[in-house]
Formats: C-alpha cells, structure tokens, sequence
C-alpha cells in the first residue's frame, strides 16, 4: 500500500504541533516511505533556514499595525472587486 502524506502533516510535525496520538503512527509512515522521509529532510532543513535567518529580525509594534492595516485594505479592495462579478457575489453572499 502507498501512503503519499500532505506537506500540511509534515509542517505540523516539523512544528510540534501534531497531537501525540498521531506521532508515532506518522514517524512510521515517514520511515517506512523514502518519499516521504526525503520529502521531511527537505522540509527540516528549509525550517531550519527560515527560523535562523529570522532569528535576526524584530518587527516593531507600529510596523506590524501598519503591515496589518494594509493587509486589511487589501483585503476589503480584494472582496469589492470579487462582488462585482455577478456569479462571484452569489456566491460570497451564501457563504456570509
């Protein structure tokens, strides 16, 4: 049997954020698949490059309002345009 594992698993793993009844049973997979065990690898050492090059970094408290402000605007222009298409806004209308 093939197990092919979504990278959302191998990302909550490499996060500790994986609920402990499911650890040993995905370390299992991961072992027992190359795949799967290469595709892990590459994900850690991406991990591990990303939490080192940002351990160099601080975001002040008024550049992440102002970063989150403009995500917001962008967001509302984003919806504006997506109900003007009239398919779209029926659907956006349901969802809300």
């Amino acid at each position: 049997m093939s197990t092919s594992l979504n990278k959302d698993l191998h990302s909550v793993y490499i996060d500790g954020e994986m609920p402990e009844s499911f650890v040993s049973q995905y370390q299992n997979i991961v072992s027992s698949n190359e795949k799967e065990k290469a595709v892990l690898e590459k994900m850690q050492k991406l991990h591990s490059l990303l939490q080192e090059d940002s351990q160099s970094m601080t975001v002040s408290d008024s550049f992440a309002e102002e970063s989150f402000a403009r995500l917001r605007s962008f967001l509302s222009l984003f919806i504006i345009i997506l109900l003007q298409t009239p398919r779209k806004r029926l659907l956006l209308q349901s969802q809300l």
